[in-house]
């Protein structure tokens, strides 16, 4: 994720705390889950990943 934005390593992390803190999660699943939860992203939405568009 950073070298696709162009920024640091630690810079993602501090994002993802943020996002964590607001949300009130410690981990990236549980941040899905709440986000999914409040209808930030639909409940059926799939991650798309570079294999899975062969």
């Amino acid at each position: 994720m950073a070298k696709k934005h162009h920024i640091s390593q630690r810079s993602v992390e501090k994002h993802l705390s943020r996002i964590f803190n607001k949300l009130h999660v410690s981990s990236r699943i549980e941040a899905v889950e709440k986000a999914k939860q409040l209808g930030l992203i639909p409940e059926l939405h799939v991650l798309r990943t570079p294999s899975s568009d062969r």
